[in-house]
């Protein structure tokens, strides 16, 4: 982890589970949140989770809680209180490439992954529930 200034600091990524926008081994510029900043839906956030940082998308948030999912995976995690959210995802540099999350062609992967996401983590819970319904319905029939 290196400093970049005082409200920012880079970090090198481990791992697939934001792919493709991010790959393992790339590395993030990261703004600190400040204190009653606002942050949305679908914006790239790094948090502590467990002692180790996790960058992934916010698929849920509210005043006190917020939920987040890899781009790369099918499920939410479970949801965390906001003051373990440490910064926003500025730019990811890789070999061959900088994405600076402001630019306009970012905008547009940014709503497509985070709309992908949604659909995925919508239906996984469909799923859940499902699969809880028919387990319901097999006790009470006992098939």
């Amino acid at each position: 982890m290196n400093k970049k200034g005082s409200n920012s600091l880079e970090i090198a990524c481990r791992g697939s589970s934001m792919m493709p926008l991010i790959r393992d081994g790339d590395k993030v510029s990261i703004e600190l949140i400040k204190p009653n900043q606002r942050i949305h839906l679908g914006e790239v956030v790094v948090f502590l989770f467990h002692k180790r940082l996790l960058c992934h998308r916010i698929m849920w948030i509210d005043k006190q809680t917020f939920i987040t999912k890899g781009d790369n995976s099918w499920r939410g995690e479970t949801s965390k209180p906001l003051k373990k959210i440490i910064g926003k995802v500025k730019s990811i540099t890789g070999p061959g490439k900088i994405v600076r999350l402001k630019d306009l062609r970012f905008r547009c992967l940014n709503i497509y992954l985070f709309c992908n996401s949604f659909i995925v983590f919508l239906a996984a819970l469909v799923v859940f529930r499902l699969m809880g319904a028919v387990s319901w319905l097999r006790a009470r029939l006992d098939i």
